[in-house]
């Protein structure tokens, strides 16, 4: 078994962060597309297939 004993600065998790921070913050504002889309559907009681596909495009 190969043990890697690296350790990251805090600068480098950082910079890490910033350079993805684009796509961090699209992802959580999709995921809560998807949790008000799903709300909705139960919230109306009715099933609404233009949502619910909404909801997964959203998620995926």
């Amino acid at each position: 078994m190969l043990a890697l004993d690296t350790q990251l600065t805090a600068s480098e998790v950082l910079r890490a962060f910033h350079r993805d921070e684009p796509f961090l913050f699209l992802g959580a504002a999709f995921n809560t597309v998807t949790i008000i889309l799903i709300g909705l559907i139960i919230i109306r009681r009715r099933w609404d297939g233009l949502l619910l596909s909404l909801a997964w495009f959203a998620h995926l």
